[in-house]
């Protein structure tokens, strides 16, 4: 009998800590960290093979690494996950997609007025 309560206690506490340590789930304005992290990857990836990206954001004063983070919080912002931003990005046209990451550069008014 001390043999099986042991062995329950230990279950117990192994299926605590698989619980309480497994599986991060995203949620819109909460993304897991797994999620963000492969968003953040993804898209440097993306953006370092378009032609400009680096003299558009330095003319706009951000860094390349600035500009993805805030790409990456603004589609947390709007979708469950990952997942799902990367599948709703992919139906834009590369207009939308474009103006909805236009915030991340900044004032685009000091921009437009640099001579």
């Amino acid at each position: 009998m001390k043999k099986t309560f042991n062995l329950f206690l230990y279950l117990l506490t192994f299926s605590f800590l698989l619980i309480s340590c497994a599986g991060q789930t995203s949620s819109q304005g909460k993304w897991s960290s797994s999620d963000m992290e492969k968003c953040i990857q993804e898209a440097s990836e993306g953006l370092q093979e378009e032609d400009g990206v680096e003299e558009m954001m330095s003319l706009a004063g951000i860094s390349f690494d600035e500009f993805i983070t805030c790409c990456c919080e603004k589609l947390e912002e709007n979708y469950d996950s990952y997942i799902i931003a990367n599948e709703k990005m992919d139906e834009k046209s590369e207009e939308e997609a474009g103006l909805f990451m236009l915030s991340c550069f900044g004032n685009l008014e000091d921009l437009f007025n640099q001579e």
